[in-house]
């Protein structure tokens, strides 16, 4: 028997890929019977595959001398077996309260953390924790009975990123199993039996009634429905991060949802991409419910200006065809920008860094131009009348008074205005840089030049301005593919 499980372990870690290239282990070792049984099979494989072997083993604070003792049993049997130990004590009740987290979720991030800390310090590898086939269709359930998506609905996964789960495929009868023909102990945890929380509950209860009444595969039945599911939502994730990249982009400290172009996808995906938007903003999504989303999904067909707000202190707002989310403490307009350029003597081309992680501009000077040129420009390069900028001019945010020149008669617009015509939210007003002398804009950097400022056949001299929105393109502009200058034929 003990072959055969070994087989069966190692015929699924190579399946999964769990031990490719990998030349360090962190096993977290509680010193119950699931862990047991991977460290035991873990050191049994070392040699072979040709890892290092190290087990952290964290004491939470919480059973008191049942604990004390878990932590001693572990210690001894790495003792036993020569492999290295890492031992950790915290107060998991405290942290629990000091991080507003229930003890499980304190002291799963607390494992995790150690988990983390030991493999970097050995320079990188997997992190093996001990599941077994059984824990994952609980896990099932439980997701289920609380409401969650389909990626709750996955189970455990074998892999998640550098995580690796080597026992997974053992049912806890072949664990026990395994552990009686080898003669190796294992300490038990008594809260386990006890109903203390849901899990519990779903293993000492309903999976027994499920078992005798129902099916007896029932667990593995449902292993296979998460199996698939998990196959139905990678793929579904793909589609998701394909809609994200074409229907969002970010603003500074707000992401912006174009709605024309995200509707263009199905239902589902449109949920999936708002959620990883919220993934984005604040890094989580554990009280994120699907009555968040569908808040989101109406807001879309919303009047302009309509706001929603969800957990997080995360604001959701309608702004004529895009939905604007972002954090509340963030939203506060940026403080007001200006930098000012003195254009006397200037001869010949430079690059000057906007402070503020603002970008750069580049500003090149061409004098005597040919009559019959045909200029093809971009929306952030463009060519202005030198003779109208030669004083000098700024380059800042909005200020109330702007106004930008919009025809050859000298008619003007108010800046707020022209945004308001072009829908943009007023949230990324604030953020768009302006070419501008005193209340005059000259141009609307990514938009419109005034009319007071565009060459002519009579200009004979021109400023070539190019805005480089990341300060790491700089040096790429000596020679600029996204300005084209032919003659007329």
């Amino acid at each position: 028997m003990t072959h055969t499980i070994e087989k069966t372990v190692e015929n699924y870690m190579e399946a999964c890929h769990m031990l490719d290239g990998v030349q360090n282990i962190v096993a977290g070792v509680s010193g119950g019977p699931d862990s047991m049984c991977m460290l035991h099979i873990l050191y049994r494989f070392r040699e072979r595959y040709r890892y290092r072997l190290t087990v952290v083993h964290v004491h939470h604070g919480i059973r008191g001398q049942a604990a004390d003792e878990d932590m001693e049993y572990v210690k001894q049997c790495c003792g036993k077996w020569g492999i290295e130990i890492r031992l950790f004590c915290y107060k998991v009740e405290e942290q629990a309260i000091k991080w507003h987290m229930s003890t499980e979720e304190a002291g799963r991030k607390l494992r995790y953390d150690c988990f983390s800390e030991v493999l970097e310090n050995l320079g990188g590898g997997k992190i093996a924790v001990a599941h077994n086939s059984e824990d994952s269709s609980e896990t099932f359930l439980l997701n289920l009975f609380r409401g969650t998506g389909i990626a709750g609905l996955t189970g455990i996964r074998p892999v998640r990123q550098n995580v690796i789960r080597p026992v997974l495929c053992l049912k806890r009868a072949q664990i026990q199993e395994y552990l009686r023909e080898n003669g190796i102990d294992y300490r038990t945890d008594a809260t386990n039996s006890e109903d203390l929380y849901t899990r519990n509950k779903i293993r000492n209860r309903v999976m027994p009634y499920i078992y005798e009444t129902i099916n007896a595969k029932a667990s593995e039945h449902i292993n296979q429905t998460a199996h698939a599911l998990d196959e139905i939502c990678e793929y579904m994730e793909k589609q998701a991060d394909m809609a994200y990249q074409i229907s969002v982009c970010q603003r500074q400290e707000f992401y912006v949802v174009d709605i024309a172009k995200i509707m263009q996808y199905d239902r589902v995906l449109q949920k999936m991409a708002y959620r990883k938007v919220i993934l984005a903003l604040v890094g989580k999504l554990k009280d994120i419910t699907s009555v968040h989303v569908d808040m989101i999904m109406e807001l879309m067909t919303g009047e302009t200006g309509k706001k929603i707000c969800l957990p997080y202190h995360i604001i959701c707002e309608k702004q004529y065809d895009k939905v604007l989310i972002y954090r509340f403490q963030k939203c506060e307009p940026p403080a007001f920008f200006c930098v000012e350029y003195d254009m006397k003597g200037f001869e010949g081309e430079k690059i000057e860094v906007l402070p503020a992680q603002k970008g750069a501009i580049r500003i090149k000077l061409v004098k005597n131009v040919r009559r019959n040129m045909k200029i093809q420009e971009k929306m952030y390069t463009k060519w202005l009348n030198y003779d109208i900028l030669k004083n000098g001019f700024q380059i800042r945010t909005r200020r109330p008074g702007d106004y930008i020149v919009i025809n050859r008669q000298g008619g003007k617009k108010k800046l707020k205005d022209y945004f308001i015509n072009l829908k943009i939210p007023r949230e990324e007003r604030e953020h768009i840089l302006l070419l501008a002398k005193g209340s005059e804009i000259f141009w609307i950097i990514g938009y419109r030049v005034s009319e007071d400022c565009r060459i002519s056949e009579n200009t004979e001299n021109i400023l070539e301005i190019e805005y480089l929105e990341r300060t790491e393109d700089i040096g790429h502009t000596t020679e600029n593919p996204n300005v084209l200058i032919s003659e007329e034929v």
